[in-house]
Protein backbone atom coordinates (compact mmCIF):
# COMPACT_ATOMS: atom_id res chain seq x y z
CA UNK A 1 0.00 0.00 0.00
CA UNK A 2 2.50 2.81 0.90
CA UNK A 3 4.61 1.67 -2.32
CA UNK A 4 1.28 2.24 -3.96
CA UNK A 5 0.61 5.84 -2.58
CA UNK A 6 4.38 6.71 -3.47
CA UNK A 7 4.21 5.92 -6.72
CA UNK A 8 0.73 7.53 -7.13
CA UNK A 9 2.15 10.83 -5.19
CA UNK A 10 5.06 10.96 -7.41
CA UNK A 11 2.99 11.21 -10.19
CA UNK A 12 1.23 14.28 -9.04
CA UNK A 13 2.28 17.67 -10.55
CA UNK A 14 4.50 19.33 -7.81
CA UNK A 15 5.11 16.93 -5.79
CA UNK A 16 8.33 14.57 -4.84
CA UNK A 17 7.84 11.67 -2.68
CA UNK A 18 11.03 9.47 -1.52
CA UNK A 19 10.66 6.52 0.62
CA UNK A 20 12.70 5.90 3.61
CA UNK A 21 12.91 1.90 4.63
CA UNK A 22 14.89 0.57 7.63
CA UNK A 23 15.74 -2.88 6.25
CA UNK A 24 17.35 -3.70 2.74
CA UNK A 25 15.50 -6.48 1.93
CA UNK A 26 13.21 -5.83 -0.50
CA UNK A 27 9.70 -8.40 -0.77
CA UNK A 28 8.21 -6.19 -3.46
CA UNK A 29 10.65 -5.57 -6.51
CA UNK A 30 8.05 -6.14 -8.56
CA UNK A 31 6.60 -2.71 -7.02
CA UNK A 32 9.16 -0.72 -6.15
CA UNK A 33 10.15 0.41 -10.10
CA UNK A 34 10.18 4.32 -10.69
CA UNK A 35 9.62 4.46 -6.31
CA UNK A 36 12.73 7.12 -5.27
CA UNK A 37 13.65 4.69 -2.23
CA UNK A 38 16.60 4.75 0.23
CA UNK A 39 17.75 1.95 2.79
CA UNK A 40 18.64 4.11 6.39
CA UNK A 41 20.86 2.52 8.63
CA UNK A 42 19.82 4.54 11.45
CA UNK A 43 18.29 3.12 14.36
CA UNK A 44 17.01 4.54 18.05
CA UNK A 45 16.25 1.48 20.61
CA UNK A 46 15.25 2.70 23.88
CA UNK A 47 16.29 1.37 27.36
CA UNK A 48 14.36 1.62 30.62
CA UNK A 49 18.62 1.48 32.35
CA UNK A 50 19.00 4.27 30.35
CA UNK A 51 21.97 3.24 27.92
CA UNK A 52 20.03 4.44 24.61
CA UNK A 53 21.37 2.74 21.50
CA UNK A 54 21.41 5.64 19.43
CA UNK A 55 22.81 6.42 15.28
CA UNK A 56 20.58 9.09 13.35
CA UNK A 57 23.11 10.38 11.35
CA UNK A 58 22.06 8.77 8.61
CA UNK A 59 18.45 9.67 9.18
CA UNK A 60 19.55 13.49 10.02
CA UNK A 61 21.72 13.31 6.12
CA UNK A 62 18.57 11.85 4.39
CA UNK A 63 15.78 14.39 5.79
CA UNK A 64 18.84 17.96 5.08
CA UNK A 65 19.34 16.81 1.90
CA UNK A 66 15.52 16.26 0.74
CA UNK A 67 14.27 18.82 2.77
CA UNK A 68 10.20 17.42 3.02
CA UNK A 69 7.52 19.20 4.31
CA UNK A 70 5.67 15.89 5.31
CA UNK A 71 7.57 13.02 7.05
CA UNK A 72 4.82 10.36 7.38
CA UNK A 73 5.83 7.17 9.78
CA UNK A 74 4.37 3.25 9.06
CA UNK A 75 5.23 0.81 11.98
CA UNK A 76 6.47 1.90 15.50
CA UNK A 77 10.12 1.17 15.09
CA UNK A 78 10.05 4.03 11.98
CA UNK A 79 7.95 6.03 14.68
CA UNK A 80 10.85 6.13 17.54
CA UNK A 81 13.41 6.93 14.99
CA UNK A 82 11.80 9.59 12.42
CA UNK A 83 10.28 11.74 16.22
CA UNK A 84 14.40 11.18 18.05
CA UNK A 85 15.37 14.16 16.15
CA UNK A 86 12.32 16.67 14.93
CA UNK A 87 13.06 18.44 11.98
CA UNK A 88 10.79 21.59 12.38
CA UNK A 89 10.13 22.49 8.70
CA UNK A 90 8.62 19.49 8.22
CA UNK A 91 4.55 18.29 9.70
CA UNK A 92 4.56 14.76 10.66
CA UNK A 93 1.82 12.61 10.23
CA UNK A 94 1.38 8.76 11.96
CA UNK A 95 -0.24 6.39 10.28
CA UNK A 96 -2.25 3.66 11.98
CA UNK A 97 -1.84 0.36 10.60
CA UNK A 98 -3.02 -1.41 13.26
CA UNK A 99 -3.73 -0.39 17.14
CA UNK A 100 -0.10 -0.26 18.09
CA UNK A 101 -0.34 -2.03 21.65
CA UNK A 102 3.03 -0.07 22.57
CA UNK A 103 1.01 3.27 23.27
CA UNK A 104 -1.43 1.92 25.22
CA UNK A 105 -1.51 2.80 29.03
CA UNK A 106 0.15 0.50 31.23
CA UNK A 107 -2.21 -1.33 33.84
CA UNK A 108 -1.50 -0.86 37.44
CA UNK A 109 -1.41 -4.94 37.74
CA UNK A 110 0.99 -5.32 34.58
CA UNK A 111 3.50 -2.86 35.61
CA UNK A 112 6.25 -5.73 36.49
CA UNK A 113 6.11 -7.30 33.22
CA UNK A 114 9.10 -6.41 31.45
CA UNK A 115 7.48 -6.07 28.12
CA UNK A 116 4.87 -3.72 29.62
CA UNK A 117 7.28 -1.35 31.40
CA UNK A 118 9.21 -1.21 27.94
CA UNK A 119 6.29 -0.37 26.10
CA UNK A 120 5.31 2.41 29.00
CA UNK A 121 8.72 3.93 28.35
CA UNK A 122 8.72 3.93 24.70
CA UNK A 123 4.81 5.53 25.00
CA UNK A 124 6.47 8.70 27.69
CA UNK A 125 8.73 9.13 25.06
CA UNK A 126 6.80 9.09 21.87
CA UNK A 127 3.86 11.24 23.44
CA UNK A 128 6.35 14.23 24.19
CA UNK A 129 8.09 13.71 20.77
CA UNK A 130 4.23 14.14 19.48
CA UNK A 131 3.61 16.74 21.75
CA UNK A 132 6.96 18.71 20.15
CA UNK A 133 5.87 18.37 16.55
CA UNK A 134 2.25 19.04 16.92
CA UNK A 135 1.60 15.28 15.50
CA UNK A 136 -0.92 14.13 12.89
CA UNK A 137 -2.57 10.65 13.13
CA UNK A 138 -3.64 8.91 10.35
CA UNK A 139 -6.47 6.02 11.48
CA UNK A 140 -7.21 3.48 8.92
CA UNK A 141 -11.05 2.45 10.87
CA UNK A 142 -13.66 3.49 12.76
CA UNK A 143 -12.02 0.62 15.30
CA UNK A 144 -8.19 2.27 15.01
CA UNK A 145 -9.84 5.55 15.31
CA UNK A 146 -11.60 4.79 18.87
CA UNK A 147 -8.54 3.16 19.72
CA UNK A 148 -6.79 6.18 19.47
CA UNK A 149 -8.97 8.53 21.08
CA UNK A 150 -8.68 5.94 23.96
CA UNK A 151 -4.77 5.74 23.99
CA UNK A 152 -3.75 9.18 23.24
CA UNK A 153 -4.15 12.45 25.33
CA UNK A 154 -6.83 15.10 24.65
CA UNK A 155 -4.67 17.76 23.28
CA UNK A 156 -3.14 15.01 20.46
CA UNK A 157 -6.97 13.82 19.81
CA UNK A 158 -7.68 16.97 17.24
CA UNK A 159 -5.22 15.56 14.61
CA UNK A 160 -7.04 12.47 14.34
CA UNK A 161 -8.43 11.66 10.30
CA UNK A 162 -9.97 8.59 9.44
CA UNK A 163 -8.78 7.82 6.24
CA UNK A 164 -8.90 4.14 5.28
CA UNK A 165 -6.23 2.57 3.21
CA UNK A 166 -6.50 1.98 -0.44
CA UNK A 167 -5.15 -0.39 -3.18
CA UNK A 168 -4.44 0.01 -6.96
CA UNK A 169 -8.17 -1.57 -8.08
CA UNK A 170 -6.58 -1.96 -11.85
CA UNK A 171 -4.00 -4.52 -10.62
CA UNK A 172 -6.85 -6.76 -9.62
CA UNK A 173 -9.76 -7.52 -11.57
CA UNK A 174 -8.85 -10.44 -14.12
CA UNK A 175 -10.98 -12.98 -16.18
CA UNK A 176 -11.96 -15.70 -14.02
CA UNK A 177 -9.80 -19.00 -14.65
CA UNK A 178 -11.70 -22.06 -14.15
CA UNK A 179 -9.04 -24.61 -14.23
CA UNK A 180 -10.56 -27.08 -11.43
CA UNK A 181 -13.92 -28.70 -11.04
CA UNK A 182 -13.55 -27.91 -7.14
CA UNK A 183 -14.85 -25.23 -4.88
CA UNK A 184 -11.39 -22.84 -4.69
CA UNK A 185 -11.17 -20.96 -1.35
CA UNK A 186 -8.47 -18.80 -0.74
CA UNK A 187 -6.74 -16.87 2.16
CA UNK A 188 -3.50 -14.80 2.42
CA UNK A 189 -1.62 -12.93 5.73
CA UNK A 190 1.13 -13.80 7.76
CA UNK A 191 0.87 -17.16 9.57
CA UNK A 192 0.54 -16.16 12.91
CA UNK A 193 -1.93 -16.61 16.03
CA UNK A 194 -4.04 -13.33 15.28
CA UNK A 195 -4.53 -14.31 11.40
CA UNK A 196 -5.97 -18.01 12.93
CA UNK A 197 -5.39 -19.63 10.06
CA UNK A 198 -5.55 -23.08 12.14
CA UNK A 199 -9.46 -21.94 12.56
CA UNK A 200 -9.80 -22.12 8.53
CA UNK A 201 -8.42 -25.54 8.41
CA UNK A 202 -11.34 -26.39 10.89
CA UNK A 203 -13.21 -25.35 8.60
CA UNK A 204 -12.15 -27.36 5.47
CA UNK A 205 -12.70 -30.21 7.83
CA UNK A 206 -15.81 -29.66 8.22
CA UNK A 207 -16.36 -29.28 4.29
CA UNK A 208 -15.11 -32.44 3.77
CA UNK A 209 -16.93 -34.00 6.65
CA UNK A 210 -20.44 -32.35 4.35
CA UNK A 211 -18.99 -34.44 0.93
CA UNK A 212 -18.02 -30.58 0.15
CA UNK A 213 -15.08 -30.93 -2.78
CA UNK A 214 -13.14 -27.90 -1.76
CA UNK A 215 -9.33 -26.63 -1.99
CA UNK A 216 -8.01 -23.85 0.18
CA UNK A 217 -4.71 -21.83 -0.95
CA UNK A 218 -3.56 -20.35 1.77
CA UNK A 219 -1.04 -17.41 0.53
CA UNK A 220 1.75 -16.11 3.24
CA UNK A 221 4.66 -17.46 6.18
CA UNK A 222 5.28 -16.97 9.41
CA UNK A 223 5.69 -19.05 12.70
CA UNK A 224 2.92 -20.81 12.48
CA UNK A 225 4.04 -22.61 9.13
CA UNK A 226 5.50 -26.07 11.03
CA UNK A 227 2.31 -26.04 12.83
CA UNK A 228 -0.39 -25.95 10.51
CA UNK A 229 1.71 -28.13 8.12
CA UNK A 230 1.52 -30.50 10.79
CA UNK A 231 -2.63 -30.45 11.28
CA UNK A 232 -2.88 -30.49 7.93
CA UNK A 233 -0.75 -34.06 7.12
CA UNK A 234 -2.22 -35.36 10.54
CA UNK A 235 -6.25 -34.81 9.61
CA UNK A 236 -4.94 -35.78 5.78
CA UNK A 237 -5.81 -32.49 4.01
CA UNK A 238 -3.56 -32.90 1.84
CA UNK A 239 -4.89 -33.51 -0.88
CA UNK A 240 -7.57 -30.20 -0.47
CA UNK A 241 -5.24 -27.36 1.47
CA UNK A 242 -1.74 -25.94 0.20
CA UNK A 243 0.83 -23.58 1.54
CA UNK A 244 2.10 -21.47 -0.88
CA UNK A 245 4.29 -19.10 1.40
CA UNK A 246 4.84 -15.65 0.12
CA UNK A 247 3.69 -14.69 -3.23
CA UNK A 248 4.15 -11.58 -5.72
CA UNK A 249 1.05 -12.95 -8.19
CA UNK A 250 -1.61 -12.16 -5.34
CA UNK A 251 -3.89 -11.14 -8.27
CA UNK A 252 -3.45 -14.21 -10.56
CA UNK A 253 -4.52 -16.90 -7.14
CA UNK A 254 -7.31 -14.61 -6.43
CA UNK A 255 -8.32 -15.12 -10.17
CA UNK A 256 -8.30 -18.71 -9.84
CA UNK A 257 -10.75 -18.56 -6.48
CA UNK A 258 -14.19 -18.50 -6.15
CA UNK A 259 -14.90 -17.14 -2.63
CA UNK A 260 -12.26 -15.36 -0.20
CA UNK A 261 -12.15 -16.33 3.59
CA UNK A 262 -10.61 -14.67 6.52
CA UNK A 263 -10.51 -15.43 9.83
CA UNK A 264 -8.03 -12.92 12.04
CA UNK A 265 -8.66 -12.67 15.52
CA UNK A 266 -8.24 -8.63 15.44
CA UNK A 267 -7.70 -6.65 11.99
CA UNK A 268 -7.30 -3.11 12.20
CA UNK A 269 -8.35 -2.83 8.31
CA UNK A 270 -8.18 -5.37 6.18
CA UNK A 271 -6.64 -4.74 2.98
CA UNK A 272 -6.55 -8.25 1.51
CA UNK A 273 -10.45 -8.00 1.91
CA UNK A 274 -10.24 -5.30 -0.41
CA UNK A 275 -8.17 -6.62 -3.06
CA UNK A 276 -10.26 -10.04 -2.95
CA UNK A 277 -13.56 -8.01 -3.38
CA UNK A 278 -11.69 -6.04 -6.42
CA UNK A 279 -10.87 -8.99 -8.24
CA UNK A 280 -14.55 -10.05 -7.78
CA UNK A 281 -14.32 -12.32 -4.73
CA UNK A 282 -17.34 -12.23 -2.08
CA UNK A 283 -15.72 -12.20 1.46
CA UNK A 284 -16.46 -14.73 4.50
CA UNK A 285 -14.70 -13.29 7.63
CA UNK A 286 -14.65 -13.18 11.07
CA UNK A 287 -15.28 -10.29 13.37
CA UNK A 288 -12.13 -8.76 13.80
CA UNK A 289 -12.95 -5.47 14.39
CA UNK A 290 -11.82 -3.02 11.58
CA UNK A 291 -12.77 -5.37 9.10
CA UNK A 292 -16.35 -4.47 10.24
CA UNK A 293 -15.83 -0.98 7.81
CA UNK A 294 -15.53 -3.60 5.01
CA UNK A 295 -17.90 -6.05 4.85
CA UNK A 296 -21.91 -4.80 3.68
CA UNK A 297 -23.59 -8.43 5.56
CA UNK A 298 -25.45 -9.80 2.48
CA UNK A 299 -24.05 -7.92 -0.10
CA UNK A 300 -20.27 -8.42 -0.98
CA UNK A 301 -19.66 -11.05 1.99
CA UNK A 302 -20.77 -12.16 5.47
CA UNK A 303 -18.91 -11.35 8.73
CA UNK A 304 -19.61 -13.79 11.09
CA UNK A 305 -18.68 -13.36 15.17
CA UNK A 306 -15.88 -14.15 16.59
CA UNK A 307 -17.37 -17.15 18.68
CA UNK A 308 -18.82 -18.86 15.45
CA UNK A 309 -18.28 -22.53 14.96
CA UNK A 310 -16.06 -23.46 11.89
CA UNK A 311 -18.97 -25.79 10.90
CA UNK A 312 -21.38 -22.50 10.80
CA UNK A 313 -18.55 -20.83 8.57
CA UNK A 314 -18.62 -23.95 6.58
CA UNK A 315 -22.14 -23.89 6.13
CA UNK A 316 -21.80 -20.06 5.05
CA UNK A 317 -19.38 -21.26 2.41
CA UNK A 318 -21.62 -23.66 0.85
CA UNK A 319 -25.14 -21.55 0.98
CA UNK A 320 -22.58 -19.16 -0.94
CA UNK A 321 -21.58 -21.70 -3.52
CA UNK A 322 -24.99 -23.43 -4.51
CA UNK A 323 -26.76 -20.33 -4.68
CA UNK A 324 -25.23 -19.01 -8.07
CA UNK A 325 -27.45 -15.90 -8.14
CA UNK A 326 -26.55 -14.82 -5.05
CA UNK A 327 -22.94 -15.17 -5.90
CA UNK A 328 -23.62 -13.37 -8.90
CA UNK A 329 -24.59 -10.26 -6.67
CA UNK A 330 -21.58 -10.13 -4.19
CA UNK A 331 -19.37 -10.86 -7.18
CA UNK A 332 -20.73 -7.83 -8.76
CA UNK A 333 -21.17 -5.66 -5.81
CA UNK A 334 -17.94 -6.61 -4.11
CA UNK A 335 -16.12 -4.96 -7.39
CA UNK A 336 -18.21 -2.14 -7.14
CA UNK A 337 -17.76 -1.46 -3.52
CA UNK A 338 -13.66 -2.11 -3.69
CA UNK A 339 -13.68 0.67 -6.68
CA UNK A 340 -14.04 3.38 -4.03
CA UNK A 341 -10.87 2.16 -2.54
CA UNK A 342 -9.06 2.76 -5.53
CA UNK A 343 -5.58 4.31 -5.14
CA UNK A 344 -6.23 7.65 -7.30
CA UNK A 345 -9.17 9.21 -4.59
CA UNK A 346 -7.01 7.95 -1.67
CA UNK A 347 -3.93 10.07 -2.51
CA UNK A 348 -6.38 13.64 -3.29
CA UNK A 349 -7.70 13.02 0.35
CA UNK A 350 -3.84 12.49 1.57
CA UNK A 351 -2.75 15.39 -0.44
CA UNK A 352 -5.44 17.05 0.98
CA UNK A 353 -4.78 16.29 4.87
CA UNK A 354 -0.83 17.33 4.11
CA UNK A 355 -2.05 20.40 2.89
CA UNK A 356 -4.44 21.50 5.88
CA UNK A 357 -1.84 20.39 8.26
CA UNK A 358 1.11 22.85 6.01
CA UNK A 359 -2.16 25.54 5.99
CA UNK A 360 -2.51 24.99 9.88
CA UNK A 361 1.35 25.68 10.41
CA UNK A 362 1.58 28.57 8.32
CA UNK A 363 -1.13 30.29 10.37
CA UNK A 364 0.62 29.61 13.70
CA UNK A 365 3.92 31.10 12.22
CA UNK A 366 2.30 34.04 10.06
Amino acid sequence: MVLDTCRELSQREGIRCKLVVMYEENEYPHLTRGVDIVFCNSRVLPSIKGKWQIDIAHWKHIVQEFQPDIIHSHLFEAEIMSRYWIYSNAEYFTHGHSNMEQLSSIQLKNIFNKRNLTNYYEREFLLKKYKEAGNYFISISKNTTSYFYKILPKYLTKNIFLLPNAINVSNFYKQKINSSNKLELVTIGTLNNNKNQVYLLEVMLNLKKLGIDANLSIIGDGDQKSFLQEFIARNELNSQVKIFGKQNDIPDFLSRAYIYIHAAKSEAFGLVLLEAMASGLPVITLDGGGNRDLIEEGKNGYILPQETSPNAFAQKIIELAKDKELYTKFSEHAIKYAAQYDIKPYADRLILLYQKALHEKNLIHS
